[in-house]
């Protein structure tokens, strides 16, 4: 019995260090994602080229390129202990976005499923 219990313990060990940590974002619909982003304290963000974000974005949205050579270090200076909101045309380059943060620390990370584009479809405002 004692035996049993102490290869038990051995292999719920073993398999415990074995796993890697696995980043984590949420997704979310254009309407949920409206309601959420609405709180106070959370970050925007708008991983969109320039010329994207300056045709039309969401009110308060920062803008860092995600395929842009400073994505990584404008990153690093968002307050990991606040929710980040991240979206893009139509969810590629967000989900991307989404798991760099994830990787990086960012705990509470929502990711808006199919974009602006989805935003625009159910009539969303965005600012020019």
């Amino acid at each position: 019995m004692v035996k049993n219990i102490f290869i038990l313990i051995l292999f719920t060990v073993t398999l415990a260090c074995g796993q890697t940590s696995k980043s984590q974002y949420t997704n979310l619909d254009a309407k949920i994602f409206q309601q959420q982003a609405a709180a106070q304290n959370i970050i925007l963000l708008d991983v969109r080229t320039a010329e994207e974000y300056n045709s039309g974005h969401l009110k308060g949205a920062i803008n860092y390129d995600y395929n842009g050579a400073d994505f990584e270090k404008q990153i690093s200076s968002i307050d990991k202990t606040k929710k980040v909101y991240v979206y893009c045309q139509r969810g590629g380059r967000s989900a991307g976005a989404s798991e760099a943060l994830s990787k990086n620390g960012f705990k509470s990370v929502f990711n808006l499923t199919g974009g602006i584009e989805a935003w625009q479809q159910n009539r969303l405002p965005v600012v020019k």
